[in-house]
């Protein structure tokens, strides 16, 4: 089979719905009833490519362009139409449409992937509503199959109406990691020693963009949670903050305000393959989420894939995921007590069971191997007829 996935964007852009889909898509194209799986991205920069052997990237230049919107796409109709399914990461705004219409065009099965509610804090949040509100039904309406990370998340969204209306045309397939390359492991002193990390400090890790397309992430509050648990703790506790983006320099500046950036560090991007010797040299992950932008929650699965416990917002998607693998605890979001709270319990747990970590990794495994997770993609391909089996 051709697939044809069109996302807003792929690495080197860090964001979980770049990540999650360039994942996928690798896992995906590896199987051997692929053919050909091409990633249709956007942007000035870039060129087509050739990724792996099933698998291409195709770099389409826009006319106009608005943070990671594009409305006029050149080659979109062709690679459609040399396409056998169309696999549409939304939100995608200026190319939702556009997808959609030559997909009925050319009668060809659009799979959904709906990632999350489209949030904005500044000006454009006046043209997210409508759009939301009226147009996204009928988009969605378009497609052979809408699927979501999970049934808790599409109930609470912004596509909640569909979802309860068209039940037959949803499929939850949660999103994977290599759980091979996310696993378990002992800290390993030289990462330690190169991040300039304390090798006898306690350790609280946040992974995530820093920009301010990722508002949503809560880093303030994470700062505001972390300046008085530091505090009132006898042993010795660092805060590790993994990311980049224009926001940088500003929570940098709110931790030297707070009094604490001596004990905050800020790592920057780093390498992917730093990634599992950081979680695992972490106490507990935190994801402190402000709304439901974030749906999911990838870094969640990575870090309890390695061993490590997380605090999560309790928002929908999200603690689905800590309800499958009992691997830490949620707090209400924005709510810095309630995050102390959580640190406090996840602590106390991790000193009185000693299995918990086996316990709650091998679930990660069993749920979110990407692997697996893949299979289940291109089994709905299959078993919804948008594809032969041979």
């Amino acid at each position: 089979m051709k697939i044809l996935s069109v996302v807003a964007a792929v690495p080197p852009y860090r964001g979980g719905l770049a990540h999650a889909a360039y994942r996928e898509a690798c896992s995906v194209a590896h199987h051997p009833s692929v053919e050909r799986y091409t990633l249709l991205t956007m942007g000035p920069h870039g060129e087509d490519q050739a990724l792996t052997s099933t698998l291409q990237q195709v770099v389409i230049k826009p006319l106009w362009r608005n943070g990671l919107a594009g409305s006029i796409l050149r080659r979109i109709g062709r690679e459609i139409k040399q396409h056998d399914i169309i696999y549409l990461h939304y939100p995608f705004f200026g190319t939702n449409e556009v997808v959609a219409f030559f997909a009925l065009l050319y009668k060809k099965p659009l799979i959904i992937r709906y990632h999350m509610d489209a949030h904005d804090p500044g000006w454009r949040r006046v043209l997210y509503w409508p759009y939301q509100k009226i147009w996204l039904p009928f988009f969605l309406k378009a497609a052979d199959k809408v699927i979501f990370s999970s049934f808790e998340y599409a109930a609470s969204s912004v596509a909640a109406s569909f979802f309860k209306k068209h039940r037959n045309l949803c499929a939850e397939i949660p999103f994977g990691v290599d759980t091979q390359f996310f696993s378990p492991g002992a800290p390993d002193p030289a990462l330690i020693a190169r991040y300039h990390l304390r090798p006898d400090a306690r350790r609280i890790l946040f992974v995530g963009g820093l920009d301010r397309a990722h508002y949503f992430k809560g880093v303030s509050v994470l700062l505001d949670a972390f300046t008085t648990w530091q505090r009132r703790q006898k042993e010795l506790w660092e805060l590790v903050i993994v990311g980049d983006g224009d926001c940088k320099e500003i929570y940098e500046r709110y931790a030297q305000k707070n009094g604490i950036l001596k004990a905050v560090h800020f790592l920057g991007r780093v390498p992917d393959e730093d990634l599992p010797g950081l979680y695992r040299s972490a106490t507990f992950f935190t994801l402190p989420s402000l709304d439901s932008s974030e749906a999911f929650g990838i870094v969640l699965v990575e870090s309890l894939s390695c061993g490590t416990p997380v605090i999560a917002s309790n928002l929908p998607g999200v603690s689905s995921i800590i309800h499958k693998t009992d691997g830490g605890a949620m707090a209400a979001p924005g709510n810095v007590s309630d995050i102390q709270k959580a640190w406090e319990m996840v602590n106390e747990r991790l000193r009185r069971e000693t299995s918990w970590r086996t316990a709650f990794q091998k679930k990660t495994v069993h749920c979110f191997d990407e692997r697996k997770n893949s299979e289940t993609l291109l089994h709905t391909y299959v078993t919804e007829g948008f594809v032969s089996s041979t």
